[in-house]
């Protein structure tokens, strides 16, 4: 059986760019690209119109993505490969005190949904897997809003395998937690105010402003 080639960045900033060349080099080809890189110079906090710190995340968390992603894609088509993007709950459902990184996630969303359809228009035979991911337990996600949130974090290992299965079985998308999530994502298109004031209620207002 071949090994299978795998390039995962999980680094910061467009020097995955720089990463993805030197890698990809050596190894001969891709069969899987993982896009799950996070950063840029905002804060979970008050927006208080910095846009430097826009830039930064749109930046970091959406073009560094794309940049991946086009150079990534010959090979992923010689090898009918699969492109796996690490999103967010806040891709699908505007996230107060973390307006960059949102905005960020909900463009990733349409991004990446539009090229899965153009590519299926275009036959062309390389999967597209969006993960919409909760709050894990990871040391970034704690650091930043451990204090902040009143909701128990989630396994970084359970999520890990699920995100791995489905880009292994080609799905267009895995939601982690999915029995906490799904419902909100359902609420929100019948009661999206409800939606809300549910969420509301996890956060630790006196930590954040």
């Amino acid at each position: 059986m071949a090994a299978i080639r795998l390039l995962l960045s999980l680094l910061t900033g467009l020097c995955a760019y720089y990463f993805y060349s030197q890698e990809t080099l050596s190894a001969g080809g891709l069969d899987y690209l993982v896009l799950n890189h996070v950063g840029g110079s905002g804060r979970f906090g008050p927006f208080q119109g910095d846009m430097a710190a826009v830039t930064s995340s749109m930046t970091v968390n959406f073009l560094s993505y794309v940049q991946l992603t086009v150079s990534a894609m010959t090979m992923l088509q010689e090898s009918q490969g699969s492109i796996i993007v690490i999103s967010s709950l806040s891709g699908r459902i505007g996230a107060p005190f973390t307006l960059s990184y949102s905005a960020a996630k909900f463009a990733l969303e349409g991004f990446y949904s539009s090229l899965r359809r153009e590519l299926r228009l275009r036959e062309i035979s390389l999967s597209v897997t969006v993960a919409v991911l909760g709050y894990i337990d990871t040391d970034n996600a704690l650091k930043i809003i451990g204090d902040k949130i009143t909701m128990q974090a989630n396994p970084k290992e359970e999520c890990a395998r699920e995100v791995v299965r489905a880009g292994v079985l080609r799905h267009r998308e895995v939601i982690y937690p999915y029995w906490s999530l799904k419902p909100l994502l359902l609420l929100k298109e019948w009661m999206p105010g409800l939606m809300e004031r549910m969420l509301d209620k996890f956060l630790i207002l006196e930590n954040i402003l």
